[in-house]
C-alpha cells in the first residue's frame, strides 16, 4: 500500500468495487485499487499493483530504491481479517514477514 497507509492502524475496512477494491484505514485514509495485475503510479515514484489469489487480496507496492512490499489480506476461520505483510529487500537482504489480525465488529 502507500507508504505507511495501513500501519498501526485499528481499523481496516475493505469495500469491494467493479474492478477493484477500497482499503480504508481508521485514520479514514482511503485507498482505490483495480486488481487487473497492472502496475501503476499512485504517487510521486511509487507503483502499485493488485490482484485477486483464490480468496485472497494481494498488493505489491515498490519505490525507487525501496524495498518491495507484499501484502495478502484474507480472512481466517476465526472471521478475523489477517494481513500477512512480506518486506523484500534488494540483493541478498533477505525477507522480513509478519502478521496483523482484525476481528470484527460486534453488530448492535
Amino acid at each position: 500500500m502507500g507508504r505507511g497507509m495501513n500501519a498501526g492502524a485499528d481499523e481496516l475496512t475493505i469495500q469491494i468495487l467493479e474492478g477493484g477494491v477500497q482499503i480504508t484505514d481508521s485514520r479514514g485514509l482511503a485507498l482505490v485499487l483495480r486488481t487487473d495485475r497492472e502496475w501503476y503510479e499512485v504517487g510521486e515514484r511509487r507503483e502499485i499493483q493488485a490482484y485477486w489469489k483464490k480468496a485472497k487480496l494481494v498488493t505489491r507496492n515498490r519505490g525507487r530504491g525501496e524495498a518491495l512490499v507484499v501484502q495478502e489480506y484474507s480472512v481466517n476461520k476465526k472471521g478475523q481479517l489477517v494481513v500477512l505483510n512480506q518486506v523484500q529487500f534488494g540483493g541478498d537482504g533477505g525477507t522480513a514477514t509478519y502478521k496483523r489480525f482484525y476481528d470484527r465488529k460486534e453488530s448492535g
